[in-house]
């Protein structure tokens, strides 16, 4: 037999277990979760976190040419230097020159990742 609650009883949060009316709480995968503890969620776990827009950069730590490939290897999570043999394996594979103009096109196009700042020349006199 189930009885059915009605909108004025008080749940409680499935993370923090602080009793809260219906309205005041927000269901995430069928789990009643108040406002403070979905956002305290959302900051930690990235799946909850919305999407950025994923760019491609070229890198200036760590680069070998022109941190093209280290670029590509930061956007899709792999090892740089997994990417690099991948790159020199497409190039020889492609007959060379196809994949050194790929290569040189991307490290004309892409920009330098504004995440990582190199410091200002000092001048002296």
């Amino acid at each position: 037999m189930t009885s059915q609650l009605d909108d004025s009883a008080a749940l409680p949060c499935a993370h923090c277990r602080v009793e809260f009316a219906r309205p005041e709480l927000i269901a995430v995968a069928e789990y009643p979760l108040c406002k403070p503890c979905l956002e305290t969620l959302a900051r930690d776990l990235p799946a909850l976190r919305p999407a950025k827009k994923q760019r491609f950069y070229k890198i200036r730590k760590g680069k070998e040419i022109e941190g093209v490939c280290g670029g590509l290897a930061d956007a899709f999570n792999m090892d740089r230097d997994n990417v690099r043999v991948l790159s020199a394996l497409l190039i020889v594979l492609t007959g060379i020159v196809p994949g050194l103009v790929v290569y040189v096109v991307l490290a004309f196009i892409l920009p330098l990742d504004p995440s990582e700042s190199v410091p200002e020349p000092t001048k002296t006199s």
